[in-house]
């Protein structure tokens, strides 16, 4: 019982600390966004966009795929049976997949 309510409590922290996950994830996707044109073309990055032939690229929340990364996390608390460390392996990993696959989405 005091195993669930903590899965619980920390399911319930994880949905109101959004903000949270968009301050890390939306910079480290948009400077790896950066550096990957980068190897290819001339871009310009000014106040959180990207210019690239005179386009403006603008970085948004859901660019970041910030809910993804949330609905793992949330699955994880969730789901009966999981050790911590077990947990945090298969959140990594996760992460990891969703970080490339956004990465080559963008």
């Amino acid at each position: 019982m005091k195993s669930l309510l903590f899965r619980y409590t920390c399911a319930l922290l994880v949905t109101l600390s959004s903000a949270v996950f968009s301050f890390f994830f939306l910079p480290l996707t948009l400077y790896t966004t950066y550096f990957f044109l980068n190897l290819f073309y001339t871009p310009v990055m000014l106040h959180g966009n990207i210019f690239l032939a005179g386009i403006e690229f603008v970085f948004i929340p859901a660019c970041a795929a910030t809910l993804a990364y949330m609905l793992l996390l949330e699955l994880l608390f969730l789901t009966r049976g999981i050790s911590f460390a077990k947990g945090l392996k298969m959140f990594i990993f996760g992460a990891s997949a969703i970080f490339v696959l956004n990465i080559l989405r963008v």
